[in-house]
């Protein structure tokens, strides 16, 4: 949906920092494959989700495909708060302001 064009950026983004210059080409030509994977993957599960749940509900596949599609933004807040914490100073108070 409209999410993966706000996350395919964040994990871009992230992936050149983790990796030297001169493998930046190799990194995301992978990276190309396994999103382009992925849309044939989600259409093939898509379908077959689709047929299963035709019998008990027509629109159930939907809930589904809405739930893969919040995994990512789930996985960006969280990858979020890690990195926060890790980089928050840890401040210790020296002298009291009462003193």
């Amino acid at each position: 949906g409209s999410i993966f064009f706000v996350t395919t950026p964040i994990i871009r983004s992230r992936i050149s920092k983790l990796v030297e210059p001169n493998e930046y080409a190799v990194v995301f030509i992978l990276a190309s494959i396994f999103e382009s994977a992925g849309y044939y993957a989600i259409s093939a599960f898509a379908n077959e989700i689709y047929r299963l749940s035709l019998s008990f509900d027509s629109g159930f596949v939907f809930f589904i495909l809405a739930f893969v599609g919040i995994l990512p933004l789930v996985f960006m807040i969280y990858l979020f708060i890690v990195e926060r914490r890790l980089k928050r100073p840890s401040i210790k108070p020296t002298t009291s302001i009462n003193e």
